[in-house]
């Protein structure tokens, strides 16, 4: 579908799908992954591709995952749940 649209909302990338119909009233469905596949707001956006619900998508990108990946990628994530699984 080319209506997909790619944003960055206050420095968080968002995937956002239109209704199936985008001339009638259309609720919002917000949709974050998880830690495991799909680990990207990308690749949730494809898994989950809602297209025939009348809702437009939002699908946001959790810190150090997709667009927002730390330069070391998944070892960093890995090394900050061993120093301090909480923060």
């Amino acid at each position: 579908m080319s209506d997909i649209e790619f944003l960055e909302v206050a420095g968080v990338p968002v995937v956002v799908r239109p209704p199936a119909n985008p001339s009638l009233p259309a609720l919002l469905i917000v949709l974050w992954h998880g830690l495991g596949v799909p680990n990207s707001e990308e690749m949730l956006a494809e898994t989950l591709r809602l297209e025939e619900v009348q809702a437009r998508t939002a699908y946001f990108g959790l810190p150090l995952f997709g667009k927002r990946l730390a330069a070391d990628g998944m070892e960093e994530v890995m090394r900050r749940q061993v120093e301090d699984y909480v923060l």
